[in-house]
């Protein structure tokens, strides 16, 4: 009912092959460039309401039933190794290098770090700004906005007060109207360590006038950045809105009332 039956989410695994999350078929599933499915894994014993998955060095895998609490850690074939509970209200999940998961919980008021059978490594403790994005130098991306300025920093530990900011964005144009920072995301990393962030300009009635997102060097080196134009997002609720490939691509999944398409931009 959230997303009128299109995926929740889906994962790139190379240049032609992505994991698509059909929850209501209660499969993840693999497709090749030519739209059809590969491999599949099915996901009927995870219950109905299966909302994002993540995976680790392409034999792990994790699954979060967002009305139970339940995230279900498999193999690459599903098979159920261990099944963590207390993770209602949690929203998205990624895999830390170390093979973790890094939960965005709120009611836990941080992103929580836990092992594969559930034991807590700790809290990053922060507001919604902290991501769930791992720097290849240890800690978590996140954002701060200050009106027409934007902050990426590092949260080096758990510690809130370990912050530190490694770039800054500016909106440079005048409007007649007052316009500022009004949201954005981390949405990932590419293979080289490169992060990539999206950031939204917007008036006090909404209306966007700049939707752009950075690529930046793991320090926050701005390497370039390209302009978009904002479409609808398929829910407010969706665990992200957009996934990076291994070769930087910046994936967005897009539907019409019988197709679910994948696009990418580019950043030269």
């Amino acid at each position: 009912r959230y997303t009128e039956g299109m995926p929740w989410t889906f994962r790139p695994v190379s240049e032609d092959k992505v994991w698509v999350l059909d929850s209501v078929n209660k499969r993840l599933k693999l497709f090749g460039k030519d739209n059809k499915v590969e491999n599949q894994i099915v996901l009927a014993e995870m219950g109905h309401n299966i909302m994002d998955f993540a995976v680790y060095k392409n034999d792990t895998f994790a699954f979060f039933n967002n009305v139970s609490g339940e995230i279900f850690v498999t193999d690459k074939n599903g098979e159920i190794k261990n099944v963590l509970k207390g993770f209602v209200t949690a929203t998205s999940m990624e895999f830390n290098s170390k093979g973790e998961l890094l939960v965005a919980l709120p009611v836990a008021k941080g992103k929580v770090c836990v092992d594969q059978v559930g034991q807590l490594r700790g809290i990053y403790a922060g507001n919604q700004t902290l991501s769930i994005i791992e720097s290849t130098a240890g800690g978590l991306y996140g954002l701060q906005f200050a009106d027409k300025k934007a902050e990426l920093f590092i949260q080096k530990d758990y510690n809130a007060t370990s912050t530190v900011k490694i770039a800054e964005f500016e909106y440079e144009l005048i409007h007649s109207k007052d316009v500022w920072f009004s949201g954005g995301e981390v949405y990932g990393c590419d293979e080289k360590g490169n992060v990539y962030v999206g950031l939204i300009v917007c008036d006090i009635d909404g209306i966007i006038y700049r939707e752009r997102i950075y690529k930046c060097t793991p320090e926050g080196k701005k390497l370039g950045s390209v302009d978009i134009i904002s479409s609808p997002v398929l829910s407010p609720a969706a665990p992200r809105k957009r996934v990076i490939a291994s070769n930087g691509q910046i994936l967005t999944a897009n539907y019409s009332e019988d197709l679910y398409m994948i696009s990418y931009h580019e950043i030269k």
